[in-house]
């Protein structure tokens, strides 16, 4: 039970508490590859950390509520933990109201992900269109160039995905746009 326990807490955290430093160290643009691959190994670490401390609650209820109970009131109790302890029904109510809180708490995460993930689509296709409708296409390419001081290049979803770059990137680097970025 406590190493289901330590990951969910290592996930919640992560996951709360993590991005806003992440945002910091990728909003200006500048080390995108190091960026992402912070933003991605401590979004996997959460969801494979959750998991897996779902997978250990999952057993530890298949193995039984009886045992369930027993495993919870060891890890609280320890030694001073009883049969007439985790028996009895006061505590088994007291678990079954945590584990039904549990998965409340699990719905509600992964109904608010779900949201979010969500929102941002729908932002990034509309983000997506504005570039279409906006920027000039490159003949021959699927490149949209948007009239922009800051040297930014990245790609939209849709049909065809495209490339948009601001006027500043397709001038190359240079002091200019290098002076700009820092």
């Amino acid at each position: 039970m406590r190493p289901a326990l330590v990951l969910a807490g290592y996930a919640l955290a992560v996951a709360w508490l993590l991005p806003r430093p992440l945002a910091g160290l990728t909003s200006q643009g500048v080390s995108v590859r190091p960026g992402l691959a912070a933003w991605l190994g401590a979004m996997t670490s959460a969801a494979v950390s959750a998991g897996i401390a779902l997978q250990f609650l999952i057993r530890t209820a298949i193995a039984g509520w009886p045992r369930l109970s027993e495993v919870v009131c060891g890890s609280v109790a320890g030694a001073a933990c009883t049969r007439a302890v985790y028996g009895s029904a006061a505590f088994e109510l007291g678990v079954g109201a945590v584990a039904v809180a549990a998965t409340a708490v699990a719905v509600l995460v992964a109904w608010r992900c779900g949201r979010r993930t969500s929102g941002a689509r729908r932002h990034t296709r509309a983000h997506a269109e504005a570039a279409r409708l906006t920027g000039q296409a490159l003949p021959g390419t699927a490149v949209l160039v948007l009239d922009d001081p800051r040297p930014a290049a990245y790609c939209v979803p849709g049909r065809p995905a495209g490339i948009v770059l601001t006027s500043r990137a397709r001038e190359g680097p240079g002091r200019a746009a290098c002076r700009d970025v820092g």
